[in-house]
């Protein structure tokens, strides 16, 4: 145990083991799994992203609603800042998810990620970009026709 710092939940049962190798070990909603804070913030961003495309608001928006500034939600989702624990909460109350639902480990549809994102994007470009967004389209659907 000299290279473990073990802690305990007992209100849930939860056990986390902090390694000095920097990973951790949960066991959480009957997951076993290891994880570094790297990774958890990926997931946390993805997830986030994921969660709010569903919700089909935009990141600015949602940052201004929570009482940010206007690119608050896209530091979260690019990486750059991790929110705290009350922002999370406020956070999974502004997307109508309970921290649990927030936190189900499951992996992301990356293709629907995908597709959410260029909607999101798309819903932001002007009138002559979306003009151009058609035209390749256009050109891609007689491309995969003629094969």
């Amino acid at each position: 145990m000299d290279n473990k710092n073990v802690r305990s939940d007992r209100a849930k049962g939860e056990i986390s083991t902090v390694r000095k190798d920097g990973f951790s070990t949960a066991k959480m909603y009957n997951m076993d799994m290891t994880y570094d804070a790297e990774t958890l913030k990926q997931y946390f961003a993805t997830r986030l992203t994921e969660m709010r495309m569903k919700r089909n608001v935009s990141a600015r928006e949602m940052s201004i609603s929570l009482g940010r500034g206007a690119g608050y939600i896209n530091s979260i989702e690019s990486g750059h800042v991790f929110p705290s624990m009350v922002m999370l909460f406020e956070i999974c109350d502004y997307l109508r998810v309970s921290p649990k639902e927030f936190f189900e480990f499951t992996e992301p549809d990356t293709n629907r990620l995908f597709e959410l994102k260029l909607t999101d994007i798309y819903k932001g470009l002007g009138t002559d970009e979306k003009e151009i967004i058609r035209r390749i389209i256009e050109l891609l659907e007689r491309r995969n026709q003629g094969r």
